[in-house]
């Protein structure tokens, strides 16, 4: 019994830590494990929301549970702590919600937020869970990868049927700006700046965002903002190590 939970989790690990959502035979050979039994205590853990399976490609990547699971100890890390205050700040000085989102593989998951006080406003929810290449927090994150990870990621966006040469743009900007901004990128009215949170030598990739209606957060109160949103991502950089 002991051995089959040590492989059921050896699994559920091989999954969390691919880059991309991974197939069975790939999974099998991960973990040691025949193709019969890995399918057998996959299909466990997706029943279970461990993993999921895409039924059009047949590949696993980590189930919404797990992913609750990580925002629980998210919420608890140096990273969160850290960025809190940043994100109030960001909030008071703009009008609009803040929030934090970690890259996980192919997606991006909001780790923190604080939600703007106006009554029209952006919600995000701790846990929500976006595409990696999407929005401006996608251009951010892509933007600061290693070339393998960037290739990568642009062949998964590529394949979900992304407009490459607007993603391929959006990137170069990023980079080139140090941020990306734009107004209805992926949700029609409204209006995002993302920058990125990153050290040399952390695999972990984080952005912060501000986000609120574009009749508000115009693209001037953007540009306007711009500085210190790169100021507080340069603190939370600094403090990576910690994570």
């Amino acid at each position: 019994m002991a051995g089959s939970a040590e492989k059921v989790m050896d699994l559920l690990e091989a999954v969390a830590r691919s880059a991309e959502p991974i197939g069975l035979m790939e999974l099998a050979a991960a973990v040691g494990m025949d193709k019969s039994a890995a399918s057998r205590h996959a299909a466990t853990l997706v029943g279970q929301g461990l993993l999921r399976r895409n039924p059009d490609t047949r590949k696993y990547s980590v189930g919404d549970r797990t992913v609750a699971f990580a925002c629980s100890v998210l919420g608890r890390t140096n990273l969160r702590s850290s960025a809190v205050p940043h994100l109030v700040r960001l909030r008071d000085a703009s009008g609009e919600t803040a929030s934090l989102a970690l890259r996980v593989g192919g997606e991006r998951i909001c780790v923190a937020a604080v939600e703007s006080r106006h009554d029209v406003r952006r919600v995000v929810n701790v846990g929500e869970r976006v595409l990696l290449h999407e929005g401006v927090c996608g251009e951010v994150l892509l933007s600061v990868l290693p070339a393998p990870d960037l290739r990568s990621a642009l062949q998964d966006a590529e394949a979900l049927g992304a407009d490459m040469q607007r993603l391929h743009a959006g990137v170069l900007e990023a980079r080139r700006r140090g941020y990306s901004a734009a107004e209805g990128l992926r949700v029609p009215g409204v209006s995002a700046i993302a920058v990125p949170v990153h050290a040399d030598g952390v695999e972990q990739v984080a952005a912060l965002v501000l986000a609120g209606p574009s009749q508000r957060f115009t693209a001037e109160r953007m540009e306007a903002v711009a500085p210190a949103m790169t100021a507080a991502a340069a603190a939370l950089s600094r403090s990576a190590p910690s994570w």
